[in-house]
C-alpha cells in the first residue's frame, strides 16, 4: 500500500536534512585551531569529527532522498489521472514538498479548500496506484 503518510514525513526529514548537510560541510571544511589543547571527547580532533559528522548526514540526507524519488516515481503516473486542481495541489504537496499554508498562498484558497481537495485526491491516488 502507498504511504501518503511516510511521503509527508520524507519531505520534511529531506529539508531538515538539506540544511544540517550544508551546516555540516561549512563546519568540516573550517578551519579551526585548537588554542586550549583540552581534550573534547572522540578523536580529540575536532575537524575530523566534523568530517565525521558531514559524511553521517550526508549518508542519511541521500537515503532519505533515494527513498522520496522513488515514491515520487509511483506518485507521479497516479497524478495524470486527477483532475487539475486536485493534480496541482497534490504535486505541490508531494512532489514539491510544500506546507498547507504555503499551497493556500499560492493557489489563493482557503486551508478547508485545499484540505477538502487534498483528502479527495490522496484518496484517488491510493487506489489509482494498487490497481497499477
Amino acid at each position: 500500500m502507498f504511504d501518503l503518510a511516510r511521503m509527508r514525513q520524507l519531505n520534511a526529514r529531506y529539508l531538515d536534512l538539506y540544511f544540517r548537510v550544508e551546516q555540516a560541510e561549512a563546519n568540516a571544511t573550517r578551519i579551526t585551531s585548537n588554542i586550549t589543547g583540552m581534550p573534547r571527547g572522540g578523536s580529540g580532533n575536532r575537524q575530523e569529527d566534523a568530517m565525521v559528522a558531514y559524511v553521517d548526514v550526508k549518508e542519511a540526507y541521500r537515503a532519505v532522498l533515494a527513498e522520496l524519488e522513488s515514491m515520487r516515481a509511483q506518485l507521479a503516473p497516479a497524478l495524470d489521472k486527477l483532475s487539475e486542481e486536485e493534480a496541482g495541489i497534490m504535486r505541490l504537496r508531494y512532489m514539491y514538498g510544500h506546507t498547507i499554508g504555503e499551497i493556500t498562498r499560492m493557489r489563493g484558497m482557503s486551508r478547508a479548500t485545499v484540505y477538502r481537495y487534498l483528502k479527495q485526491a490522496e484518496g484517488k491516488v491510493v487506489q489509482i496506484i494498487e490497481t497499477l
